[in-house]
């Protein structure tokens, strides 16, 4: 009708403080404006948001004007994976599927697939133990359990490197498991990260150690280039 809105994108992304989906949400903008389209972002509050996701698509669904020429989705859980093949179907428009793949053969996603965009995180986990040195005499591996990216990045780089102190954290609590990991591992010459946005959080509170991570954000890759308290080998996955 008159009042349509066509020619919008819409993306529905994860943790909208994070300086990674911050980057992903300006791009989506930036580069719909450069094709002549609106678009709209639907963010949460964490990584692992699965209900704000949901609701974001419930409230897309609900605004009868917006007409998008596809969905962009960043799913955290199957649940949400279900709620945008509901969106798809109602606005009758494919999905492009950010972070983590989807299992095609069961997902309810299938019929809307276009593609996926993101790294090959079994591929990335083996090449980042690579980049660790060979003479740790202990390591203490950090990352957000909700997370498949961090998942499937951990599973090959311990394939490779060997068994490893596992630690399960959140942004809300990395500092207190930081301050347990030493003190119950005194130890520890080298953390590793498997979630950037965790080693941003605990780098003052990580000592003279080596420091590896994922995904170097531009004011943690600084924190490490200059020194301070850490000194780090840098990997960002590509």
């Amino acid at each position: 009708n008159d009042d349509s809105l066509p020619g919008m994108t819409a993306a529905v992304l994860k943790n909208g403080n994070a300086e990674y989906w911050k980057q992903v949400g300006t791009g989506i903008v930036n580069q719909s404006f450069s094709l002549g389209l609106g678009s709209f972002i639907g963010w949460t509050d964490a990584d692992d948001d699965a209900k704000g996701q949901i609701e974001n698509l419930d409230t897309l669904g609900m605004v009868k004007n917006i007409l998008p020429i596809g969905l962009i989705v960043a799913p955290v859980d199957r649940s949400v994976e279900e709620a945008a093949a509901a969106y798809a179907a109602q606005k009758n428009v494919s999905v492009v599927v950010l972070d983590a793949p989807i299992d095609l053969e069961t997902s309810p996603l299938k019929s809307y697939y276009r593609c996926f965009v993101g790294t090959d995180n079994a591929a990335a986990g083996e090449e980042f133990a690579s980049c660790v040195k060979e003479e740790v005499s202990k390591m203490v591996c950090f990352r957000i359990p909700s997370s498949q990216p961090a998942k499937l990045r951990f599973d090959a780089f311990v394939a490779k490197k060997g068994a490893v102190d596992d630690v399960c954290a959140t942004l809300e609590n990395i500092n207190e498991k930081v301050d347990s990991v030493k003190a119950a591992n005194t130890e520890a010459t080298t953390y590793v990260f498997f979630n950037g946005s965790l080693c941003s959080e605990a780098l003052e509170k990580l000592g003279a150690k080596d420091v590896y991570t994922f995904d170097v954000y531009k004011n943690l890759l600084k924190s490490l280039c200059d020194g301070g308290c850490v000194k780090g080998i840098r990997y960002e996955s590509k």
